[in-house]
């Protein structure tokens, strides 16, 4: 789904940012789960990334969601 949304409006939308963090709310239950495993925390920290990035561009770095994602990224440190 997150290929199609980045294809269909582009790789910097707020469309496919917000595909972006419904993948890494996936991803972090997965972590929370005791499912942890090496790769998962690395995809999970790249989308937050790339979210990051996409949400600043959109709506500016003290927007609600770049905090939410900030806090998200603290978590996995």
């Amino acid at each position: 789904m997150q290929h199609y949304t980045q294809v269909r409006y582009g790789e910097d939308s707020i469309e496919a940012g917000h595909e972006l963090l419904k993948y890494t709310d996936v991803l972090l239950a997965v972590l929370q789960s005791g499912q942890e495993e090496a790769h998962t925390r690395k995809r999970l920290r790249d989308s937050l990334k790339q979210a990051q990035r996409i949400f600043t561009l959109q709506t500016g770095k003290q927007s609600k969601t770049v905090k939410e994602i900030k806090e998200k990224l603290k978590y996995l440190s």
